[in-house]
């Protein structure tokens, strides 16, 4: 006798969508307000030759590195791009912009 066949019951698979959102309220600009503070702050205070004369190029990747802020970290990395292109003997005019 020939043994029937079981026709399965549809199998039925839900799905969670996860969605973010980011707000885009006045919380979301304090950090990067505050960020810029503290750098203009220890910028002041530090003089440009402290450090080997890289002082003021240093405190905008330090604040961006502890505060995780790539805009800073990317800033400071500019400046120090220029300062080290000058000691090197790169002509003021190839530097992109003016040195810090």
């Amino acid at each position: 006798m020939a043994r029937r066949r079981r026709t399965s019951a549809p199998r039925t698979r839900t799905r969670t969508v996860t969605r973010y959102a980011r707000k885009a309220g006045i919380n979301s600009l304090i950090k990067p307000m505050a960020a810029g503070v503290i750098t203009g702050v220890a910028q002041s205070f530090i003089p440009n030759n402290a450090l080997g004369g890289y002082g003021d190029t240093i405190v905008p990747l330090a604040v961006g590195y502890i505060m995780k802020d790539k805009a800073l970290q990317t800033i400071g990395a500019y400046q120090l791009g220029i300062k080290l292109a000058g000691s090197v003997g790169a002509p003021a005019s190839s530097l992109g912009g003016g040195a810090y």
